[in-house]
């Protein structure tokens, strides 16, 4: 019986903080897709035209644009460029798929290797350090003897090392298998405890801004970017999620003829080839 009513109270908060973060009409679109997703037949329809919808949703600001690019155009690139952070939060912030921004949100970022995460994984396989050895985990053990929730809802010292395993698991299947986009890694029908659907598998690469003289800014997807660097992988996909209006200037006037590029940068790949 406190068992039944431990699950039915935790239900209720999840709903609730789902709730506040999101109206009705979003939950019940995420509940329509993922009922789409269920079979093959509707899974095969969901594919060939949920896309065009998030598309147009997302494109508005782009749209503003004489040659915009495409929103959900993954790019490939080194993750050796991505040496800074991006200011902008990282939580609701990948969201912002196909956003426009002006103002200094891209001066003044942090390196990469910063974050604690990214370098308790290059001294793990880099230094051959134990995990309980690097000072994220040290640190991440701490709190959670002191009672608090920390690095993805651990609570406990044996869910930091279940989540080191879970770390150990991917770098091994990346080491043997290479490094594979979201799509590659879809599965068959999903459940309601993991993202889904198109946005979700665009937004859960590595996601990067572009500030304003074309350099990527790291936005998520940490443990699988210092993997890459661990790994020496030469390419890997990523999802572009705000660009600087500065760059989308320069992007327009390289269209229009009155800029040349420099370089072959990737999100200018349609101006010239």
């Amino acid at each position: 019986v406190f068992m039944n009513r431990w699950v039915m109270a935790t239900l209720k908060k999840r709903l609730k903080d789902k709730y506040q973060k999101h109206n009705i009409a979003h939950l019940a679109g995420r509940g329509f897709e993922w009922a789409l997703l269920q079979s093959q037949p509707t899974s095969r329809l969901y594919w060939r035209t949920i896309p065009t919808y998030y598309r147009w949703k997302y494109g508005r600001e782009l749209r503003e644009y004489e040659h915009p690019p495409q929103p959900f155009r993954r790019l490939y690139i080194d993750p050796t460029k991505i040496t800074k952070r991006s200011s902008r939060s990282a939580g609701e912030g990948v969201y912002d798929v196909g956003g426009v921004r002006g103002g200094d949100w891209d001066r003044d970022c942090s390196n990469v290797e910063e974050i604690g995460v990214f370098r308790a994984i290059k001294q793990r396989y880099e230094s051959k350090m134990d995990w309980s050895e690097t000072p994220f985990i040290q640190k991440k053990l701490e709190q959670v003897q002191q009672g608090r929730s920390t690095w993805h809802g651990c609570t406990s010292e044996e869910d930091i090392f279940d989540r080191c395993e879970k770390l150990e698991q991917i770098f091994d299947t990346i080491a043997k298998e290479g490094y594979k986009s979201q799509p590659e890694l879809r599965s068959g029908s999903p459940s309601l405890t993991e993202a889904f659907g198109f946005l979700n598998e665009y937004i859960n690469e590595i996601a990067v801004d572009i500030d304003r003289d074309g350099e990527f800014l790291f936005l998520a997807g940490r443990h699988r970017l210092a993997m890459a660097h661990v790994l020496d992988i030469e390419e890997i996909p990523i999802a572009v999620i705000v660009r600087h209006e500065e760059w989308m200037k320069h992007r327009e006037r390289i269209a229009t003829g009155k800029a040349e590029c420099a370089h072959d940068h990737p999100d200018l790949v349609e101006h010239t080839a």
